[in-house]
């Protein structure tokens, strides 16, 4: 179970990613997948 937090604005980056798409140059946010494959919890990921 992930129980770190997240922020909307990180939803479109994770799913860009997750779908192999670069993200554009000025996306607000950052990725979540470093978190959601992290066997740590606490941010292991970021």
């Amino acid at each position: 179970m992930v129980e770190d937090f997240v922020n909307l604005m990180d939803l479109a980056p994770t799913f860009l990613e997750v779908a192999g798409v670069p993200a554009p140059s000025g996306l607000a946010g950052r990725s979540l997948v470093p978190v959601l494959q992290s066997p740590a919890g606490g941010l292991g990921g970021l």
